[in-house]
């Protein structure tokens, strides 16, 4: 059973995401919290969101664009 999901990201939309995604993960590798719990969650809530921001660039796909009925894909809107 293989999934498929149909693009609803464009190219643009794609790098943004990509390049956000990745400052997003790279900032909590990079931060020091000295062992404050409230940072760190913080830190881990943004290394996840960065995570996922990265991974819907590399499939072209977003599940709220899907649930919102948005589509930056420019092949799609004709």
């Amino acid at each position: 059973m293989a999934a498929t999901f149909d693009k609803n990201v464009g190219s643009i939309d794609r790098a943004l995401r990509a390049v956000l995604g990745v400052l997003m993960m790279a900032y909590t590798f990079v931060t020091s919290n000295n062992g404050e719990w409230l940072y760190d969650l913080l830190d881990l809530v943004v290394g996840v969101l960065g995570f996922s921001l990265v991974l819907s660039a590399i499939l072209a796909h977003c599940w709220v664009y899907k649930l919102l009925g948005l589509n930056t894909c420019a092949a799609d809107q004709s």
